[in-house]
């Protein structure tokens, strides 16, 4: 039996915005997923151990969102693999109300490909963006109707900015952060729905080629996410 963490239950959450399929890899402490359009990327780490299928598949959740829903109504969620290859037991450990939940196919679930870790091609620009900022400009952005972050450099001052390449009369928001770590001048793009971030402070890294990566300060998280090509420049 396996009891989850609330800290776990948070981050699965996170994980369902991203892909609503999961798989729970045996024995290991890494969930990976990625989502639909392959724009984002979460790799976390928690402490619970989950065991293989008696079939010798490993279990997956089809609709995170609904598995979540279901543990929710729980205090303390136990998970019992021993009841079915076919599904597993859901109940407070001590009997009382139970849930049986079957397992969905492995096949549709995202499972990283151990020869191609995922990794920054190179490291043009890093930053700190702390919970504060990007909740500030998020929620902005979302007031104003302006779906695309940038991170911006005259080679002098960095910033964040949001706007809408569709719609250049659109309100936007700017916001400067710092001084730029580099004399560069650049503008990297990203698209505010491929930014699953759980709340928190983030390093971050970006690469010209296309890819960034959001470590999280205080929890065993991070995201790698495409950068709009189209809409990026880097000039250095």
């Amino acid at each position: 039996m396996v009891q989850l963490t609330a800290p776990t239950i948070e981050i699965l959450k996170n994980l369902a915005t991203i892909n609503q399929t999961l798989l729970l890899p045996e024995n290991s402490e890494v969930l990976y997923t990625r989502s639909v359009k392959k724009n984002t990327y979460a790799e976390v780490v928690i402490p619970e151990r989950f065991p293989r299928r008696g079939n010798g598949s490993e279990i997956c959740i089809y609709d995170l969102n609904q598995f979540l829903s279901v543990v929710d109504q729980f205090d303390k969620p136990t998970l019992d693999f021993d009841a079915s290859e076919a599904y597993m037991v859901i109940n407070e450990g001590t009997g009382g109300l139970s849930v049986k939940y079957h397992y969905g196919d492995e096949e549709l679930a995202y499972k990283p490909d151990p020869r191609k870790k995922i990794e920054l091609p190179s490291t043009e620009v890093e930053f700190k963006l702390t919970e504060a900022t990007y909740k500030s400009v998020n929620s902005m952005a979302r007031t104003l109707g302006t779906p695309y972050l940038a991170l911006e450099s005259d080679g002098e001052t960095l910033r964040l900015v949001t706007s809408d390449p569709a719609n250049t009369s659109t309100n936007t928001v700017s916001l400067d952060i710092g001084e730029s770590p580099t004399d560069a001048v650049f503008s990297f793009v990203w698209k505010f729905d491929y930014l699953k971030l759980i709340a928190g402070t983030y390093q971050v890294a970006v690469s010209k080629k296309g890819l960034s990566r959001f470590k999280h300060e205080s929890l065993p998280v991070t995201y790698h996410v495409l950068i709009e090509a189209n809409s990026s420049k880097y000039e250095g």
